[in-house]
């Protein structure tokens, strides 16, 4: 019988990895969760702008899916993120291929390891957050595994301009879903210098220069064609040059989510060294998350993986035909941990993705080198060494796949869509809603602007009062838009936020009917009970819902409605 070829080896691998991967990701629920994916497809939807830094390339890619899938807009924006995912894992498979074929692993060796080490990081908790819901973050890695896997250059083969040029025109539209990838442009300036240097060719890196430029500028300068629009998420108003350069710099948000730009905190070496090792701290425990979840190895084969990751990266870094990728793929890796470690941020998870998929490849080829010196150390002959890597990795891969009991349905998947139709059933017609936060103004966000339900609502986000830009998303012909005001500086203690809302919002539009909130904190609402009389209308969430979310960490809208009515 005729011996496979290499090829059709690593076609027939890679397919059964990609198929495995798809089930998982694709039969994942496609419930509606609480956070940013929401406002996110409200945004794309009407081609709005979203919060800082705007994300224009995931907007205009989610209103091309929204329109096109015939599914519910949320669906349409999960399919494409799950979608880039799996591209982003097919990417770093074909990177982890090449580099161990560069180190003398045998076709075989080489395609079943790539294969089990890509299918253990796309089971791992990261992915399983990207997967459930709509973010940045899954397209973002899809980009940066493609520039690294284009860059890389084939065993004694160098790096083609084609491939330089096209690697600049995703390095461009990556910068346009998310700032952070960014952190890529070492890599192609350090790839575009290897390609001057072997054949003096000029052309080449202006040409991917120009398009690391022209296609971000582009992208987000089509915010300001977006100010005519009525009754539309236009975040920060970015209509004008300064307002634009202002929101793609973080907007409101870089007031108090830049840890170095927090008002009234003094630098101290104890406070950013505590910082620093809780990040530190945080990026062991999620990259020893990856091969088995979480547990009391979880440390230690953290500490692994980075050791792994070092390891390759020097290998890489000596290998001729390797050490500008190298050096660029370890810059860029770097950058992405300066900004974990700077920025201020709760769901950190969520940036470790663009790090793992960088940073992926050079760990299987480092783990893989170290074993096979290990081996050889121990006199085991070559082909004994190659058996025992390719079993480890397989063994890895099933020990892995145990995660996938942490992607059950747990009771919680309806929760955001029960709670938008139970509130949508207790607000009368023409009523005024205040929400507390984003767990409860996105959702409405989302009814009225991807879903065009409710329309009649006069939803005010409470946490939005000093924000004029924020008249934008409420109805034009309302009368209510007109009568609502707004402040000019951020407030500086609960009893001035409550004057603000009390003399900005609640008293201006209570004449024109019912005023409702969802404000789940009792002092809020102690405050508000001070001047009006307030109703609890109703529960949004069953109990039994919300104490099972409570105890999975799960983030849910507010559990209650309240009417606000004046004072007798």
């Amino acid at each position: 019988m005729q011996r496979m070829t290499p090829a059709a080896f690593r076609n027939i691998a890679f397919a059964v990895m990609a198929s495995a991967i798809a089930v998982v990701f694709f039969a994942a629920p496609h419930a509606l969760r609480s956070g940013d994916g929401l406002e996110l497809t409200a945004v794309a939807a009407h081609l709005g702008v979203a919060h800082p830094s705007g994300y224009p390339l995931l907007t205009l890619l989610g209103y091309i899916a929204i329109h096109l899938l015939p599914v519910e807009p949320y669906t349409a924006m999960l399919l494409l993120c799950r979608a880039a995912a799996l591209l982003s894992l097919l990417f770093v498979a074909a990177t982890t291929r090449r580099a161990l074929l560069a180190f003398s692993f045998d076709h075989h060796t080489a395609t079943i390891v790539s294969a089990a080490g890509t299918l253990t990081l796309a089971l791992s908790v990261t992915f399983r957050e990207a997967v459930l819901s709509v973010e940045v973050y899954a397209l973002n890695a899809m980009f940066l595994s493609a520039i690294a896997w284009l860059l890389l250059p084939r065993h004694e083969q160098p790096t083609t301009p084609g491939r330089l040029i096209s690697a600049g025109a995703l390095a461009g539209l990556a910068a346009a879903n998310h700032l952070t990838s960014l952190s890529i442009a070492p890599l192609v300036v350090l790839m575009a210098v290897a390609i001057f240097k072997r054949s003096r060719n000029v052309v080449t890196p202006l040409v991917t220069a120009l398009l690391f430029i022209i296609l971000p500028v582009i992208l987000y300068a089509s915010f300001m064609l977006r100010a005519e629009q009525q009754h539309a998420i236009l975040w920060g108003a970015p209509y004008g040059f300064e307002n634009l350069l202002n929101h793609i710099r973080g907007g409101e948000y870089r007031s108090f989510q830049f840890l170095m730009e927090q008002p009234n905190r003094a630098f101290t070496l104890e406070s950013y060294g505590q910082f620093f090792f809780s990040r530190a701290y945080m990026l062991t425990y999620a990259a020893g998350s990856i091969p088995f979840g979480f547990g009391m190895t979880v440390m230690i084969s953290g500490a692994l993986l980075i050791v792994g990751f070092l390891c390759g990266s020097g290998f890489l870094l000596k290998e001729r035909t390797q050490h500008f990728h190298s050096a660029g793929v370890s810059v860029a890796v770097l950058m992405q941990l300066g900004f974990i470690f700077t920025y201020n941020i709760p769901d950190i998870f969520d940036y470790f993705l663009g790090l793992f998929i960088l940073a992926a490849p050079a760990v299987m080829l480092g783990l893989c080198v170290l074993l096979r010196l290990a081996f050889r150390r121990l006199q085991f002959p070559e082909e004994k060494s190659t058996r025992a890597i390719t079993m480890l990795a397989g063994a890895v891969a099933l020990l892995g796949c145990g995660k996938l009991i942490e992607w059950k349905r747990n009771g919680t998947e309806e929760i955001v869509a029960s709670w938008l139709d139970t509130i949508s059933g207790k607000l009368p017609e023409n009523s005024a809603v205040i929400t507390a936060g984003d767990y409860d103004l996105y959702p409405l966000w989302y009814l009225q602007f991807a879903e065009g339900k409710r329309r009649d609502l006069f939803v005010y986000g409470g946490n939005f009062v000093r924000f004029p830009w924020f008249r934008k998303t409420l109805a034009p012909d309302d009368p209510r838009t007109a009568a609502v005001g707004f402040h000019a500086a951020p407030p500086t203690s609960l009893q001035q936020y409550i004057d603000d809302l009390q003399e900005k919002v609640i008293d201006p539009i209570l004449p024109y009917g019912g005023v409702y909130t969802t404000f789940p904190n009792l002092m809020e609402r102690e405050e508000l009970a001070k001047h009006y009389r307030i109703v609890a209308v109703g529960s949004l969430i069953p109990d039994k819902d919300l104490i099972l979310a409570q105890r999975l960490g799960l983030p849910t809208p507010p559990p209650v409605l309240y009417k606000i009515e004046p004072r007798q």
